[in-house]
Order: structure tokens, then sequence, then C-alpha cells
């Protein structure tokens, strides 16, 4: 997955519940807009935090089902049939491959 913002954050950890082997890329600290927001106030069950607090606990819950998150952006995408991933070529940057097997 691509997008480390709250519903990046949210999405892995749905995709880990449910047993898929997950990885999000985020080109930037993960929270995305909300991370630098100095008071968020709409969260819901979140009363009078920051938005780096906010953040920090969103990625602990997501990182507490195993979700994966690496720094980097992602500048090409590869799909694949069923089966095994595997990276095409090296590349200075990440190479994501991403398999679909239709369950």
């Amino acid at each position: 997955m691509q997008e480390g913002g709250p519903a990046g954050l949210a999405a892995g950890i749905y995709c880990q519940r449910g047993a898929l082997k997950t990885v999000l890329f985020e080109k930037g600290p993960p929270g995305g807009q909300i991370a630098i927001s100095k008071e968020v106030e709409n969260y819901p069950g979140m009363e009078g935090i920051t938005g780096f607090d906010l953040t920090e606990k969103m990625i602990r819950h997501a990182q507490s089902f195993g979700l994966r998150i690496i720094e980097e952006e992602v500048v090409v995408v590869v799909t694949a049939g069923p089966g095994p991933i595997f990276p095409a070529v090296p590349m200075p940057k990440i190479l994501l491959t991403v398999s679909f097997d239709g369950g």
C-alpha cells in the first residue's frame, strides 16, 4: 500500500487483521497532513490531541498488528498473477511488486 495517512494506516490494520502480508510505503513521515496539525479537534474519540500525538497512536496501533512501514517513495509498480512476488530488477528506489490471487 502507498499512503501513510489515517486512511492508509487504517487500511493496513484491516489487511493485517485479514491475514494479508502488507507493507505500507510512505515517501514522507507517516501520518500525512494530520501529523503536522497543531491541534486535532474533530477526530472521534480523541479530544484535545495534537496531530503528532494522534499520528503516533495510529502508527503504534497499526504496528501492533504487524504492519511494516517503509519510508520510501514507490517509483514503479509491477503486477503479477498468482504466485510468489519477486522484484523484477534492482533499482535505486523501491520497486513494488503486487500479486493478486483473486481471493
